[in-house]
């Protein structure tokens, strides 16, 4: 994360949530990305999306970001426009131990990339 501009910490709309978009385990997802990432108070990344016309902001964790700058680059001034699918898995909170509902980004799935050369 080191590479991507810094963001003011302004308001950061709510983390889409599979759990809360009524989205199960091995359901797919098509977002559209919005801005560049963004740092909530609790030093967590996110990213500005679009889906089913709705915004809000795609939960980066370190998988999901490695696999983004894999496709688009470091700075995520570039990712604007993009878009992408990601799969409902199974995933642990750091924070609680429990098992929940999280974001895989699939790598192939990417539309709209600009080249990271």
């Amino acid at each position: 994360m080191r590479y991507m501009p810094t963001i003011d910490k302004e308001y950061i709309a709510e983390f889409m949530k599979p759990t809360k978009m009524n989205i199960e385990v091995g359901d797919k997802a098509h977002f559209k990305i919005m801005g560049s990432h963004q740092q909530g108070e609790k030093g967590l990344y996110s990213l500005p999306v679009l889906y089913n016309k709705t915004e809000g902001n795609f939960p980066l964790n370190k998988t999901n970001t490695r696999i983004i700058v894999s496709v688009l680059g470091n700075n995520s001034d570039n990712w604007v426009d993009s878009e992408f699918d990601a799969v409902v898995i199974p995933v642990n909170n750091p924070q609680t131990g429990a098992t929940v509902s999280g974001w895989m980004i699939k790598k192939d799935s990417f539309k709209n990339q600009k080249s990271i050369k």
